[in-house]
């Protein structure tokens, strides 16, 4: 597709790239973008048999990218250089040791059909190219500043570039969060509420012990053990046995330690508080909120 502009173009700078997670810093816009170049290098090799061309196949490695703005602040300059940028003075020091971070490119083409293509390049490092600054003749001559880059794949998924048109409806949704952050947050998963409940001081018959708006009774729905933890297991299966806990938890025991958790994550059901009277004594521990996913 025929594009006839170009605009609204923005950097971000990748934070992390592992096999198993990719983050971005915050995106920031360049003044005055004239012009991008993107230039996958690609190898095609051909396999002979038979004295003529069997099969053919190809590989990418690096993709050239030069950017051309109009103008470039020094805040820009050295976020993609690695330069040093006093933050009083605003006295930009570059040294040959600096080494430029890798970035994300975010930029929207207009098409001749009137829609706009949007396109991010994921992780790149720009390097310093020719300068050229000439005096004033009889006509205006603008010098603008250019940097030019090598992007690759990315460790964590394999991609480098993505694209979409906004002529596409289903692409909506990532259009609005385009310039928002170079990667869309993951969805985060839905947490389980839980909590922990400790048999400190063992039961006696008759005490009680209430959650969920069940009461529970020692030596009459839960036999008093040896011990805490012996009662402690007791106590667990009773209250799996009772509806009013079970339809909405998970209850087990290890020791004298009692786990409740939700049976549906992000259900809104933290465990609350476990009460008792008598002798025995249940501490509670520090409960996990349940969280719905987003």
């Amino acid at each position: 597709m025929a594009t006839v502009g170009l605009k609204n173009l923005y950097y971000a700078p990748l934070s992390s790239d592992t096999t198993s997670a990719v983050s971005y810093g915050a995106m920031t816009k360049i003044a005055g973008a004239i012009q991008v170049d993107i230039n996958p290098s690609v190898q095609f090799n051909t396999l002979y048999g038979d004295d003529a061309p069997f099969a053919t196949d190809s590989s990418m490695s690096e993709i050239t990218v030069t950017i051309e703005t109009a103008d470039m602040s020094l805040e820009d300059v050295a976020a993609l250089l690695g330069h040093t940028l006093d933050s009083t003075t605003k006295l930009l020091e570059a040294k040959a040791s600096d080494t430029a971070p890798y970035v994300g490119l975010a930029f929207e083409a207009k098409k001749h059909n009137g829609e706009t293509r949007y396109v991010k390049l994921l992780k790149g490092r720009f390097s310093p190219t020719q300068e050229t600054i000439q005096t004033k003749g009889e006509s205006v001559q603008f010098t603008t500043p250019k940097l030019e880059g090598r992007f690759v794949a990315r460790t964590y998924d394999g991609v480098w570039k993505r694209t979409v048109d906004s002529d596409n409806s289903g692409s909506a949704s990532l259009i609005a969060g385009w310039y928002s952050s170079m990667e869309a947050a993951a969805a985060s998963a839905a947490v389980a509420g839980s909590n922990t409940y400790t048999v400190t001081t063992n039961f006696v018959s008759t005490d009680t012990v209430t959650f969920n708006g069940v009461t529970l009774t020692a030596g009459t729905d839960f036999n008093v053990g040896e011990n805490a933890a012996a009662s402690a297991g007791n106590l667990a299966t009773a209250m799996t046995g009772k509806s009013g806990i079970s339809g909405t938890y998970n209850v087990t025991s290890s020791g004298a330690v009692i786990t409740v958790t939700e049976k549906v994550p992000g259900g809104g059901n933290t465990p609350g508080s476990m009460t008792t009277t008598g002798t025995g004594v249940i501490t509670a521990g520090t409960a996990t909120t349940s969280q719905a996913a987003t």
